[in-house]
């Protein structure tokens, strides 16, 4: 992330969910965050991890409206066979990260229980379409995501920045 050029974002579910429910804990920071000037933030989420995490057709219909609404960008499918895989323009044989499959469940076998529930699928494929497209900067509210991301970059060197909304901004603000 530099001064110079748009931050490119990755939400994760948990932050398009506190935007589209004031009841949620973390509503107010993610009304800011998506309130940012889009010349300096660009927000992206994953289509698969969108798809598998929202079984509602109520709150995926949201989803999509919220992606239109407030101009979140669409990153491209993995390529790998799930439910939430469709043939469109953006799927491509070979579109994945060499090996984050592999490091992602090694660092789920050596979890620990301090580091909170581990992240299951389909934290993966959000995690690893960020990677894919090496945008900057993951944004979840899941601490447990957070220290998974954390343990990919140290023990894998798998390139990934990721923090909780309230951390971005505040690091937006000090350098704005």
């Amino acid at each position: 992330m530099t001064d110079s050029r748009t931050d490119l974002l990755t939400i994760d579910l948990n932050v398009a969910r506190d935007f589209l429910d004031e009841r949620r804990a973390g509503h107010q920071a993610a009304v800011e965050l998506f309130a940012l000037n889009p010349t300096k933030v660009e927000l992206a989420i994953g289509p698969q991890g969108q798809l598998l995490d929202a079984p509602d057709g109520r709150l995926r219909e949201e989803l999509r409206a919220m992606c239109e609404q407030e101009d979140v960008k669409e990153l491209r499918q993995l390529a790998y066979l799930s439910e939430a895989t469709f043939p469109s323009e953006d799927l491509y044989p070979g579109q994945y990260v060499d090996g984050f499959q592999d490091s992602w469940r090694q660092v789920i076998e050596t979890w620990k229980t301090s580091e909170g529930k581990p992240p299951e699928h389909p934290d993966d494929f959000h995690v690893e379409a960020h990677v894919l497209e090496e945008r900057d900067v993951f944004v979840t509210a899941d601490r447990a995501l957070r220290e998974m991301c954390r343990r990919l970059g140290e023990e894998h060197g798998i390139a990934i920045v990721a923090m909780s909304v309230s951390e971005y901004l505040d690091g937006r603000n000090r350098r704005d």
